[in-house]
């Protein structure tokens, strides 16, 4: 499984970003092992980011997205490519694979 974490940094021991369109970073893991950073290019902008993040994680092939907080319409694009969202209140990224 192929899981998306909305990250303030590039690496494992970062922060899960608290607001998810707008985040820096996206961590993937598989297996639990950090596989690649993706940077997000639509972290500045204004309006619409929901959408077009959630399309760049399900052209990045991601089964699961872990976030704080996510807007309705990144929820539902993602949900509608039958990507999973899980909200969690872990404050660093390697923490979700220790549970």
């Amino acid at each position: 499984m192929k899981i998306a974490i909305v990250s303030g940094g590039e690496t494992s021991d970062s922060q899960i970003y608290f607001r998810s369109a707008q985040a820096p970073y996206f961590l993937i893991f598989e297996e639990g092992e950090l596989k690649k950073t993706l940077e997000n290019p639509h972290a500045e902008e204004e309006r619409g980011l929901g959408p077009k993040v959630a399309r760049l994680l399900v052209e990045e092939g991601v089964d699961k997205v872990v976030v704080k907080q996510i807007g309705p319409n990144m929820e539902m694009v993602l949900k509608n490519n039958k990507v999973e969202v899980e909200k969690t209140e872990l404050e660093k990224a390697e923490e979700f694979f220790k549970e």
